[in-house]
């Protein structure tokens, strides 16, 4: 958490820092076309992932896979569409090098092994039951309803 942290205090400071060096050696419109190219790339690459790993997920569903890879994946290139908007030297390095296949497998397979799964377990009995639906409620009436009998009194 403290590198988390630090990385998003200290990042900025290395991004302008950065568009300034590279903006004074190759310009200032080279930089500026750049970043703008950046954004763009990143724009339509989130989205088109979206779509790709929606289809891929359904494949992998309808084999009856659990499409844990197919979804992490897709959030790992959707970040680095995300750090390719992001105007600065540095992300677009890590955006790059998140798009290479065999570097994010490599990172996800390490962060698959890291994690670990939280199971529950329940010993008891279970009785088949059926749950109570609460009475369907009836709109509010406008003004005030009294319930009783009616009874005429004239005589006509």
């Amino acid at each position: 958490m403290r590198f988390f942290l630090m990385m998003l205090l200290i990042l900025p400071v290395i991004e302008i820092w950065l568009l300034i060096v590279i903006g004074d050696e190759i310009g200032v419109l080279p930089t500026i076309a750049w970043l703008i190219l950046a954004a763009i790339i990143g724009i339509n690459l989130i989205r088109y992932l979206g779509v790709a790993t929606m289809f891929s997920v359904n494949q992998q569903l309808r084999r009856g896979e659990v499409p844990a890879q197919a979804v992490v994946g897709g959030m790992m290139m959707g970040v680095a569409g995300v750090l390719l908007i992001i105007p600065g030297f540095v992300s677009d390095c890590i955006a790059v090098l998140l798009l290479i296949p065999p570097l994010r497998r490599g990172l996800l397979n390490r962060w698959l092994r890291n994690m670990r799964v939280k199971t529950a377990r329940y010993q008891g009995n279970v009785y088949d039951v059926e749950a109570e639906t609460p009475p369907p409620t009836e709109p509010e009436k406008i003004g005030r309803t009294l319930e009783g009998e009616f009874r005429r009194d004239d005589k006509r």
